[in-house]
């Protein structure tokens, strides 16, 4: 009986033993997690603010091609009345 006991005791103490080394490790592994975490949550505000500035970068690029096509459009429209004056003349004073 003595034995059974003693044997069962260190069963439970093996399993206990296995236990809390598997807190151990889990803890380690969540500590590493928690590190890598809070680096992420550093380096974050640095990219967004990459991406913002990207993001403006292209704004500015699309505004100002924007502005250029819309000059573009006057030229073209002043160019267009400008012919058709001058058709217009040409076509008075050929005959």
């Amino acid at each position: 009986m003595l034995i059974f006991v003693l044997t069962c005791n260190s069963l439970i103490f093996i399993f206990n033993f296995y236990l809390f080394w598997q807190l151990i490790k889990l803890k380690r592994h969540l500590t590493q997690l928690a590190n890598t975490l809070e680096s992420l949550e550093k380096s974050v505000p640095i990219a967004l603010q990459l991406i913002q500035l990207n993001v403006r970068r292209r704004e500015y690029q699309s505004l100002t091609l924007r502005k250029k096509y819309e000059f573009l459009q006057q030229n073209r429209e002043n160019l267009l009345t400008i012919l058709q004056v001058l058709r217009w003349l040409y076509r008075k004073y050929q005959s």
